[in-house]
């Protein structure tokens, strides 16, 4: 069984929020070829700001800023659509005018400074209103990391004979509006001693790179505000038919979530609960949860039901036939010298 990793990893909300980046991104980038399309929007609302946090020197006269909206289609995904671009003065003041409301509709503003890719939260225009006034801010680099959540960590259980792969993510979160520079300090996820073929399958922080050291791998590089996911696969043998694994997370834990195909393993643990079987891609998963989980804690987590190899099928027997064999050593030993001893001489 081969879990859909990249429907499990990222949420809808998560991939919402790539599709927006590259979006504005893609519109950025032939903003000059769409102005004459743009122009013909129906007219409607207004949406003003100004780029906040550029450091002396860095030029934003000129920069562009783009205007994207967002509706969703029949499958509910969102698709974006440029529908302005402006340039800002000297002052980094930018303004749409003619800009359509719809009320079914999103809206995120976005430009690039430095070569930064730097976009807005999404909005809508406030029911009875036709002006938002919303600010585009250059985060500021700094190294302190105190602030930094995890949003949700995920872990998915994959049984196979004698072994469970599991796939562990982890989606960091930084609530501030600053750039966290890590690629001097970097941030410990723990994996278990025992974990083999350990690989780290994403990891979306730029200049990013990693490294295990024993039980732990550190993750080096920026990590920009709002949601950075790293995500990690390995082996654990088992024995026996039974998973132990703990879990140390460094941060507080927005949401903790174990996805298990359903009915092939059973899973306690002490600080997660059962929750409502979930259906990805049409397979379902048996769920396990817990909210706002404390930093410093330890998750142990325990699965029964892995399928055992040959080998440990047979240990059972094995054992019992070496202690029966041992119970006969013992009994023959105690009762050999006492017949010896009622032998006629």
């Amino acid at each position: 069984m081969t879990l859909s990793h990249p429907t499990i990893f990222f949420g809808r909300l998560i991939r919402a929020r790539l599709l927006f980046q590259a979006a504005l991104l893609l519109s950025l980038l032939l903003g000059p070829a769409l102005r004459p399309v743009l122009g013909q929007t129906p007219a409607s609302g207004r949406v003003s700001g100004r780029i906040l946090g550029v450091k002396a020197g860095d030029a934003v006269r000129g920069a562009k800023v783009v205007l994207v909206q967002f509706t969703l289609d029949a499958q509910g995904t969102p698709q974006g659509t440029p529908i302005q671009m402006k340039e800002a003065d000297a002052n980094g003041a930018y303004a749409f005018d003619n800009v359509p409301v719809d009320a079914r509709s999103v809206y995120q503003l976005g430009t690039r400074i430095g070569g930064n890719l730097i976009p807005s939260e999404s909005f809508t225009f406030p029911e009875g209103q036709r002006a938002v006034t919303l600010n585009l801010r250059v985060p500021e680099v700094v190294t302190d990391s105190t602030s930094l959540r995890i949003a949700q960590a995920l872990i998915a259980l994959e049984p196979q004979v004698g072994a469970v792969w599991v796939t562990d993510v982890v989606h960091l979160q930084n609530p501030t509006q600053n750039v966290i520079d890590g690629t001097q300090t970097p941030i410990e996820l723990t994996v278990p001693p025992n974990a083999q073929n350990l690989e780290v399958i994403r990891q979306d922080q730029a200049q990013g790179s990693h490294q295990r050291v024993g039980d732990k791998v550190q993750v080096f590089g920026i990590l920009r505000p709002g949601i950075t996911t790293v995500a990690m696969r390995y082996r654990i043998p088992v024995w026996l038919g039974g998973l132990k694994l703990e879990k140390f997370y460094p941060r507080p834990v927005t949401d903790m979530v174990v996805l298990v195909p359903a009915g092939l393993l059973k899973v306690t643990s002490d600080r997660l609960d059962a929750r409502q079987q979930q259906t990805i891609e049409g397979q379902s998963y048996d769920a396990w949860g817990g909210a706002n989980l404390a930093p410093g804690g330890i998750v142990k987590i325990e699965a029964t039901g892995v399928p055992m190899r040959q080998i440990g099928l047979l240990a059972p027997f094995a054992l019992f036939f070496v202690i029966m064999g041992g119970v006969v050593f013992w009994y023959l030993r105690k009762r050999l010298p006492t017949a010896a001893s009622t032998l006629p001489t």
